[in-house]
């Protein structure tokens, strides 16, 4: 390339318009084909040179600002300044000049590869920049998602703790529960015990009360002993107290030695004969025998007749007077169940306190 410089300065003596186009064709061939050029035959070539020197005048401008693009920034006449424009087309020497022939102006000129885009631009990014920008980000949102990933393991875990912590005071308020239930079981069954014991002491406590309220003049000892009985063989045989104490009263005024112009015995006037029928064995004057014996005939009465003042009537008259009257047609009841049924309501009306 110093030789073709060489070259344009000696030829630009001649004129400065023909130096500035010379130089610009010669450093635009960057050879020495020009020089070979004039060695040939000059006069047969002079009319393609004049046209290659009007072309090239024409392409002043594009062939300076390509002459400017070279490295240092150096024109072709290595002052290092661009070449003066005359503005018009310029005539070269056929000797002096470089000719540049057609098929040499239109051939590709290696002397300017283009260098990579993003080598001479400083605000243009390397090919694979790209792909790196997209990794980073890749890379940042799996860091991003498995910060979130460990938080919300964080969080599960202390759910999960909390969850445990409240299985276990729920599991020990359910075994609480099953204690309290089981005492309140057992202490329900302890009640019921209780309960019953005193409802039977109660009873008879009642019982005894009925009777002294009754009978004022009566001994205790004995109405204590009326009132046991009573209450024990009234629930053997299914009878109301209040209604055992109404026949003992109407039958024997309290009285267990008594014994009717009939012969009846004790408190409830157990006729002898049924002793035989009922096997009995023990005196009928006995408290407990005159009570237990007049209430298992009170309820063979009750089951046979239904009624229960025609059974009332049948323990007074007895069962064949009874069956007499109803094979007659007659009403077989006399003053008796109406009197009994009276004094079995006061002893009832008893339980109630007063108003």
């Amino acid at each position: 390339m110093s030789g073709n410089h060489r070259v344009s300065s000696s030829g630009s003596n001649s004129s400065s318009s023909r130096n500035s186009s010379s130089g610009r064709s010669r450093s635009g061939n960057g050879s020495s084909n020009g020089q070979d050029a004039r060695s040939d035959d000059a006069p047969s070539k002079s009319a393609t040179a004049t046209k290659g020197s009007k072309l090239e005048g024409n392409d002043e401008n594009s062939t300076g600002a390509l002459s400017s693009e070279r490295p240092g920034g150096a024109s072709a006449n290595g002052s290092g300044q661009p070449p003066p424009s005359s503005g018009r087309a310029t005539t070269l020497d056929p000797q002096a000049a470089n000719v540049i022939e057609p098929a040499e102006a239109a051939a590709p000129r290696l002397d300017r590869v283009p260098e990579p885009r993003w080598s001479t631009r400083a605000s243009s990014a390397p090919p694979g920049d790209g792909l790196l920008k997209a990794v980073l980000g890749l890379q940042v949102l799996m860091l991003v998602a498995l910060v979130a990933l460990a938080v919300a393991v964080l969080e599960g875990h202390d759910l999960l703790t909390e969850n445990r912590a409240e299985l276990e005071r729920i599991e020990e308020l359910a075994n609480e529960t099953a204690r309290v239930a089981t005492q309140h079981e057992d202490l329900k069954n302890e009640v019921m015990q209780l309960r019953s014991y005193v409802a039977s002491q109660s009873r008879e406590d009642v019982i005894f009360l009925k009777i002294m309220i009754a009978k004022p003049r009566i001994d205790p000892d004995l109405a204590r002993t009326i009132a046991k009985h009573v209450r024990h063989y009234s629930s053997v045989y299914g009878q109301d107290p209040d209604l055992v104490l109404a026949i003992i009263d109407i039958e024997s005024d309290f009285n267990p030695t008594v014994v009717s112009h009939m012969g009846a015995v004790g408190l409830m006037q157990v006729m002898p004969q049924w002793k035989r029928v009922l096997g009995i064995q023990e005196d009928l004057d006995d408290i407990e025998t005159s009570i237990r014996y007049g209430l298992q005939i009170l309820g063979f009465y009750r089951e046979m007749y239904k009624e229960l003042d025609v059974a009332l009537t049948a323990y007074n008259r007895g069962p064949g007077a009874v069956d007499a009257a109803l094979m007659r047609g007659a009403d077989p009841k006399n003053n008796y169940a109406p009197v009994v049924l009276d004094r079995y309501a006061y002893f009832r009306a008893l339980n109630n306190p007063p108003s």
